[in-house]
């Protein structure tokens, strides 16, 4: 459920709502992306699929600085755990 709210809120024309999707991607990936006992493929579509795929090349353009700001933090997320998908 978390994931289609985060879904919505990538897709809003407020940037407030589009930093927070950010933010809340963050935390999903910092504290669910590794979990053995909760190895969801769900996550890791919606990660290297929606958002790399979909979402961030159009948040690397966003009007709002700190929606593009923030891209880096969650980038590093992503990459820092799953260092294969991430190179």
């Amino acid at each position: 459920m978390i994931i289609d709210v985060l879904k919505m809120m990538f897709n809003s024309s407020r940037w407030e709502d589009r930093f927070g999707a950010i933010n809340g991607s963050i935390l999903l990936v910092k504290f669910f992306y590794n979990r053995e006992e909760e190895n969801d493929p769900a996550l890791k579509y919606f990660v290297w699929n929606t958002f790399r795929g979909e979402q961030l090349s159009k948040l690397l353009i966003d009007s709002e600085f700190r929606v593009r700001n923030q891209l880096g933090l969650l980038l590093r997320e992503m990459i820092s755990h799953d260092i294969k998908k991430g190179a």
